[in-house]
């Protein structure tokens, strides 16, 4: 992102040899996220001043931003001269200028404290990057602010600085990309951050990432520049806990918490399998082709135009546009009990757990509570169930609340052969292989799901019959109506963006 700044963001009643408060503190917004530049016609203007003292001390303060090189004149512009109308005076020429510069897309913004510029770019459709100090400090506040769920406690969020190059996770990286080190180093003294499990010492997955990634993607055809989040690095060490997938979820909420559109990574794909490839396909990215590195460049889109929705089958909606999902009455909606026992190891992201078992105490994971698809076995009689159908979780006996919404991806019923059960659960469920082999000698259900999010206010049964959602606490899988489950949205605090109707 490319910010122009007008002199008289300089100029201040009290005190000149100084910088105000809130240049600084937009400065601190901007500095390694954004390129602030200063104009020559600015910088042309400030060195006529006679007066020699306040002249150096306004030199001294552009000084420290780049020059803004090869602006565009518009002085055969016709459409534009005709809107702000021919200069006056050589102020009014000035300001032209570097008004003109964002019209021509220059720069992204550009902060004025110029009532005179504030018009014109009203008439020309700029008021949106035309901005006042005050309300430049708002859009950014808003446009950089992070907001970042608690994680799982062995996962730490932290800048990658208090990281060691040495460390073997980053061996493998740099075959592909020699300059690893260079740009580890680069960005670690820019403040990146990244997600991490530290395994005795050693780093056994990590996510780096940035939130606001600007530049545009030059694929062919090129995605224009935009706020994106980019996964710069995702590597797991330590195997066979579903890390990756821990790793993804995490920046998956961080992009919806903070309202970002697209999520995307470079990677040079390996023939045959590749397991990175494979994680993020499965969830929603889509090879966009490569860019000018020859990497191919893994995208998915947050936010799907109406057209993207239209042309996607409502069963599938919910795995390209993950953590999206279609809610409306084309599919079903039930209630899964689930005893404190197994909610506690299935969600461990959950944010009223608090028992950790001495497994976790000792820094290691819960298999089953990091995975994205999750599986959920029964002995449940039900028959209707299809995938894209909701499924909400409710916790018994404790708490006795509502907690969890997911998303059916697979259903099978009456299934009595313990290894075809755990051939299709994997790791994603609670259950030992002893224990499936016990259950199997019954007719078993088996619900392979995809999990979405904890709702932000979990629903008390005493709620869920108070609105006739439930009659009492659900013993099985207990379908209930659309209306119900919008009462749900509500009273839950279901993000509605997440929902596709």
């Amino acid at each position: 992102m490319r910010v122009l700044l007008d002199t008289n963001i300089f100029i201040y009643r009290e005190d000149d040899s100084e910088i105000s408060e809130e240049l600084q503190e937009l400065s601190r917004l901007l500095n390694e996220r954004a390129t602030i530049l200063i104009h020559p016609k600015s910088r042309e203007d400030i060195r006529k001043d006679t007066d020699e003292e306040r002249k150096q001390v306004m030199l001294s303060k552009l000084n420290s931003y780049a020059c803004l090189e090869y602006p565009p004149s518009p002085g055969n512009d016709s459409t534009f001269n005709s809107t702000v109308g021919s200069p006056r005076r050589s102020n009014d020429d000035i300001d032209n200028h570097i008004l003109y510069a964002v019209y021509r897309n220059a720069v992204n913004y550009l902060i004025t404290e110029d009532r005179g510029i504030h018009k014109k770019a009203v008439q020309l459709g700029l008021k949106n990057r035309v901005l006042s100090l005050n309300e430049a400090l708002g859009v950014f506040n808003e446009y950089y602010r992070e907001i970042s769920r608690k994680t799982l406690s062995q996962i730490k969020h932290i800048p990658i600085h208090n990281l060691h190059l040495t460390d073997p996770i980053f061996n493998s990286l740099r075959d592909d990309y020699p300059e690893f080190d260079d740009w580890f180093s680069r960005k670690a003294s820019e403040g990146r951050k990244c997600w991490c499990y530290l395994n005795e010492g050693n780093i056994g997955a990590i996510l780096i990432y940035t939130a606001n990634d600007n530049d545009p993607i030059l694929t062919n055809p090129p995605r224009c520049g935009k706020r994106r989040f980019k996964i710069c690095t995702l590597k797991v060490d330590y195997l066979g806990h579903k890390l990756g997938e821990l790793l993804l979820k995490q920046a998956l909420d961080f992009c919806v918490d903070n309202s970002i559109d697209e999520i995307y990574l470079t990677h040079f794909a390996h023939s045959g399998f590749d397991h990175l490839v494979d994680l993020v396909m499965e969830y929603g990215f889509e090879d966009i082709g490569l860019n000018e590195r020859g990497e191919n460049v893994y995208l998915k889109s947050l936010n799907p135009s109406d057209s993207e929705i239209a042309a996607c089958n409502i069963n599938e909606l919910f795995k390209k546009f993950y953590p999206k999902y279609y809610d409306g009455t084309q599919v079903k909606k039930f209630v899964i009990p689930i005893i404190p026992q197994y909610h506690e190891r299935l969600f461990t992201g959950y944010h009223k757990r608090t028992n950790l078992t001495l497994k976790e105490w000792m820094g290691d994971f819960i298999t089953e509570g990091n995975t994205i698809k999750k599986a959920y076995i029964s002995h449940s009689s039900i028959r209707n169930m299809r995938k894209g159908d909701v499924l909400l979780f409710y916790r018994s006996r404790d708490h006795k609340e509502l907690t969890t919404l997911g998303i059916l991806e697979e259903f099978k019923a009456g299934l009595t052969s313990s290894e075809e059960i755990i051939n299709m659960v994997g790791k994603r469920t609670v259950y030992s292989a002893f224990e499936i082999e016990k259950i199997a000698k019954k007719p078993t259900t088996v619900m392979i799901f995809t999990m979405h999010f904890h709702l932000d206010s979990p629903i008390p049964l005493k709620v869920l019959k108070a609105n006739s959602i439930l009659r009492g606490p659900p013993i099985s899988v207990t379908e209930i109506s659309h209306s119900g489950y919008e009462q749900i949205k509500e009273l839950g605090g279901v993000n509605g963006n997440l929902t596709i109707h």
